[in-house]
């Protein structure tokens, strides 16, 4: 691929989420402070293709240019150039520190023609939090805390701040505004107060909702 200054840092979308959206991930729970048990017991970025030689390469690479002193320049000029108009961040791993934050800062605050979204559980890490705030508040922004039944819900979400759940138990109550379930639960269809995600249910899979047509997430 050349040099790493030309090679892409982000990826093209995915059958699940639609080849217009563009996703940016690192290694899964080295990069999650604020984990809890239950999601990394869940979590789908520590198995199948992600663990995969080559994924994993990429994203030990992805890692280390988020530290170089040109990761913004080359993030917004990658966005640009390739005309991204959604982007996912983390589909892999999460905000592992304040500064790493603010990076992505500067990016969607030079990057207005994209949309950006992405979902964390960084907001449980007090150093991390605050930095989060100041991200969700711009306008080409979507953030999502995550939580479960191990953290619980956010006690006082920014404003604009939506929260995902992820459920683990078909017994456990639910909360925040759209649940995702693991998989074991995802035929049971349970009578739930919140509504689960369309793309990960059997009816919204036979309507053929993917993220793109789905938009829950980044409008």
């Amino acid at each position: 691929m050349g040099s790493a200054s030309r090679r892409y840092l982000l990826s093209e979308g995915t059958t699940k989420m639609g080849r217009s959206i563009y996703s940016w991930s690192i290694p899964a729970v080295q990069t999650c402070p604020g984990s809890s048990q239950s999601c990394r017991n869940a979590c789908y970025a520590t198995h199948g293709r992600f663990v995969t030689r080559t994924v994993t390469r990429l994203q030990q690479w992805r890692l280390k240019q988020s530290k170089t002193a040109d990761f913004v320049d080359r993030m917004v000029d990658e966005l640009f150039r390739r005309g991204v108009m959604v982007c996912r961040i983390h589909v892999a791993g999460d905000f592992y520190a304040a500064s790493y934050v603010t990076r992505w800062i500067e990016i969607a605050a030079r990057s207005a023609h994209t949309r950006f979204f992405a979902y964390t559980r960084s907001w449980r890490v007090e150093k991390i939090e605050p930095v989060l705030r100041v991200f969700a508040a711009l306008k080409n922004v979507r953030l999502w805390y995550s939580a479960d039944r191990d953290t619980g819900s956010p006690a006082q979400p920014p404003e604009g701040v939506r929260v995902a759940w992820l459920q683990t138990s078909e017994t456990e109550d639910v909360a925040g505004n759209l649940v995702f379930q693991v998989r074991k639960l995802r035929t049971l269809e349970l009578p739930l107060a919140v509504p689960i995600c369309p793309q990960e249910s059997p009816k919204g899979i036979a309507r053929g909702v993917i993220c793109a047509n789905c938009r829950i997430c980044f409008e």
